[in-house]
């Protein structure tokens, strides 16, 4: 019989579930009442992908902590235990395309308060948001030329602030895209990150930087706390960067910091979020509140890894350095 109060004991056991998901497994044989009191934390995080082996090796390294299974799985356990999907909160999809996107849709579809999701798309996956409860989701992160169909804006625009299944949606990380304006108007939205490679250069008279910059400085006066760019596998460097690391209206915002080097391994960094550790998400938050108490220098607004977070290493840390505007 445990000595120590059960409100204590509890928390013990909690934190150490929160640690490692799978070892925390063993913790459902200590006792019935330990077993009421962890096994809704088994459920709350998941990786799912395909019904083959999952192989890429940023996922493989992940499973040692995660829950890790094919979407056809999932779907099945889900059907059989509906209190799991209650549970679940955070989940990455990995390689979502159109040979399961319809049981990716039946899986969000049984998760009520899902509130991180990460969508690997490799194919359209149109309507995909629909699945999903209203209001529940807090973090998105996703491509959004997967995501909405072209046919949208056709009739009239994307609308991405009305969507139901993104109310509440609060932090945004996605990839450039014609919707971005209406994307950076969601009502809820506090922090937006938006990842940008060379080859958007190529696309960069098809997208809308002058609306962009324009809904960026709004959104900034309304909720938006964090307007986060990051340059990912940039080789043509920041001088190209759409003029968004030029533009004095932006600089002068505490709340906008570059990634000049991008943030790393991005789904190792999801992944460290999603487990309780410091994202890129919170390292910014710290940044942030550095430069609007006038502890960095006006013009550092950039921000950059030293070396990158290893997922299968909790005590791998990410050391961040800031740099100069100028």
């Amino acid at each position: 019989m445990s000595r120590l109060p059960p409100e204590l004991e509890r928390k013990i056991f909690t934190l150490d579930a929160y640690h490692d998901a799978r070892e925390a497994r063993r913790l459902l044989f200590v006792a019935q009442r330990v077993k009421i009191w962890i096994e809704p934390l088994l459920w709350r995080l998941f990786i799912v992908g395909p019904d083959e082996e999952p192989e890429r090796s940023e996922i493989a390294e992940s499973r040692s902590s995660i829950p890790t299974m094919g979407v056809a799985t999932f779907a099945g356990i889900l059907a059989r235990n509906a209190a799991m999907g209650a549970a679940v909160h955070d989940l990455f999809f990995t390689a979502v395309g159109d040979t399961y996107v319809g049981e990716a849709r039946v899986v969000l579809a049984q998760l009520p308060h899902l509130h991180n999701l990460g969508l690997g798309l490799e194919q359209p996956c149109h309507g995909i948001l629909d699945a999903l409860s209203p209001g529940s989701l807090r973090r998105l992160w996703t491509h959004l030329t997967e995501l909405l169909d072209p046919a949208s804006a056709a009739e009239g625009g994307w609308h991405l602030e009305h969507h139901p299944a993104l109310s509440n949606l609060t932090h945004l990380n996605i990839f450039p895209h014609p919707a971005l304006p209406s994307a950076l108007r969601l009502p809820s939205l506090t922090h937006f990150a938006l990842q940008i490679d060379d080859s958007d250069i190529l696309q960069s008279s098809q997208l809308p930087w002058p609306e962009f910059r324009q809904a960026a400085l709004s959104a900034l006066q309304r909720t938006l706390r964090a307007l986060l760019i990051i340059l990912v596998d940039w080789i043509s460097g920041t001088d190209e960067s759409f003029e968004l690391d030029s533009d004095p209206r932006l600089i002068a915002q505490p709340g906008f910091v570059l990634f000049p080097s991008g943030i790393g391994d991005a789904f190792a960094d999801w992944v460290e979020g999603a487990t309780g550790g410091m994202d890129f998400w919170e390292h910014a938050d710290v940044f942030i509140a550095k430069r609007r108490a006038g502890l960095v220098d006006e013009n550092t607004f950039k921000l950059e890894p030293v070396r990158a977070a290893r997922p299968e290493s909790p005590d791998h840390k990410v050391e961040w350095a800031q740099f100069g505007g100028q």
